[in-house]
C-alpha cells in the first residue's frame, strides 16, 4: 500500500539517503514496505546489512519520527547524528545516575519503562503496567509520570539524592517543577509528589523516536511490559 504521503515521505527519505550516502552507508527505500504514514529505509555498510530505519509522518505536527533497527553501534550512532544533529555522546555525560524514563499504551493499556545507569552502566531496569484507575484517562502520559514516581521510589530506597532525568514529554519536567497548572488528579498527584522528593533532579529534555539509544531502550523495556503483562 503506497501512502497518501509518499511525496512527502520520499522526499524526506531521499534526504537522508544523500546523508548516509555522505557517510559511506547505503540507504535504500523497501518499495515493498510503505504503509500509510510510514516508510521502510534499509540500510548496508560494506556489501553487509546493517538494519533498518522506519520513518514516520506526523501530518498534524508536520513532522517526522524516526525508530532505528540498526545492528552496528557505529551506524546507530551515525543515524542518530543525521537525524538529530546530535550524537549520544554528546547528549549523555556517563557520570554518576542517569536515568531515561518512557510509558507505552495499546489496545487500552499503560505500561512504564525506565533505566537507571550509573557512571554509563546500567543497574536497574524498572518496568509494568497501571490500572485504568490510575491512568485517569492520560494513556501514554500516565505511564511516564510513573516511570518517573517509580524512579524516585527507587532512589530513595537506595539513599541516591541527585540524578539527571531524560524525558520526552514536556510535561514531565513542567508539572515536577510547577510551570505547568496540573488540572487532572494524575497530574496533581504527580506535581504533589515529586514536590516532596527530597532529591535535586537535572531534567533533560531528548525528541522522541529519533534513536536517542537510551531513550529507545526505555520505550522497549515499556512495551515489553505491555506484551509480557507484567
Amino acid at each position: 500500500m503506497k501512502s497518501p504521503y509518499e511525496k512527502i515521505l520520499r522526499e524526506k527519505a531521499e534526504e537522508l539517503n544523500k546523508k548516509f550516502k555522505g557517510k559511506k552507508i547505503d540507504s535504500s527505500i523497501n518499495e515493498s514496505r510503505w504503509e500509510e504514514y510510514c516508510v521502510t529505509l534499509e540500510l548496508k555498510y560494506k556489501g553487509k546489512e546493517s538494519g533498518e530505519i522506519k520513518l514516520y509522518y506526523c501530518p498534524n505536527k508536520k513532522n517526522f519520527k524516526y525508530v532505528n533497527r540498526i545492528s552496528v553501534k557505529a551506524i546507530k550512532e551515525t543515524a542518530l547524528q543525521i537525524q538529530t544533529g546530535t550524537s549520544d555522546s554528546e547528549i549523555y555525560k556517563n557520570e554518576g545516575y542517569e536515568i531515561d524514563v518512557d510509558g507505552s499504551c495499546q489496545n487500552g493499556k499503560t505500561s512504564y519503562g525506565a533505566i537507571i545507569r550509573k557512571d554509563g552502566k546500567v543497574i536497574k531496569k524498572l518496568s509494568g503496567i497501571l490500572s485504568e484507575r490510575d491512568v485517569d484517562g492520560s494513556r501514554q502520559i500516565a505511564g511516564e509520570l510513573q516511570a518517573v514516581i517509580e524512579t524516585v521510589i527507587w532512589c530513595r530506597k537506595k539513599s541516591i539524592t541527585d540524578v539527571t532525568i531524560y524525558y520526552d514529554y514536556a510535561g514531565i519536567e513542567n508539572w515536577a517543577r510547577g510551570r505547568w497548572m496540573a488540572k487532572k488528579n494524575i497530574t496533581k498527584q504527580y506535581a504533589m509528589f515529586m514536590s516532596k522528593s527530597g532529591m535535586k533532579i537535572e531534567w533533560q529534555k531528548i525528541k522522541s523516536h529519533t534513536g536517542v539509544f537510551w531513550n529507545e531502550e526505555a520505550d522497549k523495556l515499556a512495551l515489553s511490559a505491555l506484551n509480557s503483562g507484567t
